[in-house]
């Protein structure tokens, strides 16, 4: 008997699945019904399409119910929205253009994604009000921005600075809108990156043109003329043509009441470690299931395209008769912010203080390839791992060469190697591409010093306490550096006159020491230790005091 698979929506992790299963039996009936006039269209180039990086708009929508029947025998529908779903009959009910209809299923998958938050009132009933999520939307968006061109009204309000809004900041800022956004928390991408980096996140924005309103709320919007106003909670008022909201996501999931199949409280779908629900012959992926975070164990809301097509194959194997078990996601995640990279994997300090974990926090600052070669630009790496070399997180900021150091510290952790291991690992080196010790075995080499107790260090925070009566703060960059800016209360001895002026430090209060990014610092500190003085390395040195205290 062949076996019916009905699979609710169709983009990425549906139509994934659904094209797995065909590979898997040419015998399967599978049957795709997706809500939008599209089918596995290409979420994350959205915003690249507005901002004329991808100019032909059918790059975006590469396949058609055509399309999907003649190269994997699949019947799908788009405009096929289902309302209900009934687990004792094994049926669901479809609308399509008006016209009702029931559907029958020996499996059912739901792969129906979220809906992007919009506050109710006048956000919602505004046409001049907009969330990207499909390409319904990318195209009212669109018609929005020439609308804004023709009448000389070029700006535009981005509500919320998470990723997708990010995106379309950059991609309407670089074709001449004057951008807006309007964030809650005191920093940019506060749930991925601490303050520390993130701040270089901040600055490039501003940088770029970008005007930032953080720690602010828009407590009111409305729509004005050719526009709208927004007023924020700091009594401001901004004028735009119009606003793109970007505040998260809720599960599509509102059609599974009284289905039977278990949701949690914020309506995610639950699901084992099959990915099947609390119905024995229904399974669920992708946003509207929460996942199982590696370093916590915690499921969790975890919205990124590689998650959902991993879990799709899941599910694909596991109706056709395999055992397969979605491991824990690490959650890497990476944006393009004008010239930045910025990514990240695991927890950032943030979470794992939440957590209540006992860890170290390193910075580096290395180049991408060796400093010789022409063009080497500096990564901001910020690690995080226990006493025991266990890694939690790892933020990466850069021009180039970042997606390779998270990706190399998301392998490790995979496979629950340790900061230890990163130092022994093999990269390629040739000056173009690296140095004969990459990032990553930098950060391993490092880890091992503060572990092993060669290098003692002080953080950000400690600075912050910094008393002068039982301690004494050290710079020991150029004097040239030293003029340019340095921290309050420091004294300045070039690490190559240290051993010669040893006599002027003292050896009654413990010395803090910095350089640029830690590394001189760390010459320093092991000619102090030597020599009878107590001492700790600021590691990161004046880089990260500068990134901290610069003012936008």
């Amino acid at each position: 008997m062949q076996k019916k698979i009905v699979i609710i929506g169709g983009v990425a992790g549906g139509l994934t699945c659904a094209a797995r299963l065909r590979r898997l039996s040419e015998d399967f009936i599978i049957i795709v019904l997706e809500k939008s006039g599209f089918l596995g269209y290409t979420n994350c180039g959205l915003p690249y399409y507005l901002g004329d990086v991808i100019h032909r708009r059918e790059v975006l929508t590469p396949q058609t119910m055509e399309s999907v029947k003649n190269l994997y025998n699949i019947d799908a529908r788009i405009d096929s929205e289902v309302v209900s779903v009934d687990t004792l009959t094994n049926r669901v009910v479809v609308v399509n253009n008006g016209r009702t209809y029931e559907e029958s299923f020996d499996y059912l998958v739901i792969s129906t994604g979220g809906t992007p938050i919009v506050p109710n009132g006048e956000w919602k009933n505004s046409s001049k009000i907009f969330s990207l999520n499909n390409i319904e939307s990318m195209d009212k968006i669109r018609e929005k921005i020439d609308e804004a061109i023709k009448f000389k009204k070029k700006s535009v309000i981005i509500v919320g600075g998470a990723f997708i809004g990010l995106e379309v900041a950059e991609n309407l800022s670089k074709i001449g809108f004057e951008v807006s956004i309007i964030e809650r928390e005191e920093s940019i991408l506060t749930n991925i990156f601490d303050n520390d980096l993130s701040s270089l996140i901040t600055q490039e924005l501003a940088s770029s043109g970008v005007k930032l309103y953080l720690s602010k709320t828009v407590d009111n919007i409305r729509e004005i003329n050719n526009g709208i106003e927004a007023t924020l909670s700091s009594g401001e008022k901004i004028e735009a043509a119009f606003a793109v909201v970007n505040i998260g996501k809720i599960p599509n999931s509102d059609f599974l009441k009284g289905s039977g199949i278990e949701l949690s409280e914020r309506g995610f779908v639950k699901v084992d470690d099959t990915m099947k629900t609390s119905a024995s012959n229904v399974y669920a992926l992708g946003d509207v299931v929460l996942s199982k975070e590696f370093v916590t164990g915690e499921y969790q809301s975890i919205q990124l395209a590689g998650v959902a097509h991993k879990q799709a194959r899941i599910v694909a194997n596991n109706i056709y008769g395999y055992t397969s078990v979605v491991e824990p996601t690490l959650a890497n995640s990476i944006i393009k912010i004008f010239s930045l990279a910025c990514a990240a994997v695991g927890l950032n300090e943030r979470k794992i203080k939440k957590m209540g974990y006992d860890y170290h926090s390193i910075f580096l600052y290395p180049l991408d390839h060796a400093s010789y070669y022409p063009n080497s630009t500096k990564l901001s790496i910020k690690v995080m791992f226990d006493d025991n070399g266990k890694i939690y997180g790892a933020e990466c900021i850069g021009k180039n060469g970042v997606d390779k150091f998270i990706d190399i510290i998301a392998t490790v952790m995979k496979l629950n190697g340790t900061i230890y291991d990163l130092i022994d690992l093999d990269f390629c080196y040739a000056p173009p591409f690296s140095s004969p010790k990459s990032p990553a075995n930098l950060v391993g080499l490092v880890a091992d010093n503060l572990l092993s107790g060669i290098m003692k260090v002080c953080g950000i925070e400690d600075l912050s306490r910094f008393d002068g009566s039982r301690q004494f703060l050290l710079d020991v960059r150029t004097p040239e550096e030293f003029k340019r800016g340095t921290i309050a209360e420091a004294t300045n001895i070039p690490i190559n006159l240290l051993r010669g002026r040893l006599d002027e430090l003292p050896k009654d209060r413990e010395i803090i020491i910095f350089c640029a990014v830690g590394l001189r610092g760390y010459m320093a500190s092991r000619i102090l230790t030597q020599a009878g003085f107590k001492n700790k390395n600021f590691i990161g040195g004046y880089t990260l005091y500068e990134s901290l205290n610069t003012t936008i």
